[in-house]
């Protein structure tokens, strides 16, 4: 294998298969270049998880969720483009009202 800084990050990520897996595992073991990319890319992920990533605050994002799933919708106009009976019709809960 030559020098893939994509396949890196892939290693990084778990993204390979086992024959790549093996296959860059072996380029990391031989070249410092590399490995020393595998490395900075290891420390900069691990940073961002750490410092970057704010977690769930008391399961805000599944209460917010829920809270516009309850929320009613507006009603939607139908525009056929054509003038007449067919753009008087409304979608309301799923349902098509005149």
């Amino acid at each position: 294998m030559n020098c893939d800084h994509e396949m890196i990050s892939a290693y990084l990520d778990g993204e390979l298969d086992a024959a790549l897996l093996d296959s860059v595992t072996s380029h990391l073991l031989d070249c410092a270049e590399c490995c020393r990319q595998f490395n900075d890319l290891a420390r900069a992920r691990d940073a961002i998880q750490t410092n970057c990533l704010v977690p769930d605050p008391e399961g805000i994002v599944a209460s917010v969720m829920a809270a516009i799933d309850r929320s009613p919708k507006p009603a939607q106009t139908l525009d056929s483009g054509y003038p007449g009976p067919a753009n008087n019709w409304k979608v309301k809960n799923g349902l098509l009202h005149k």
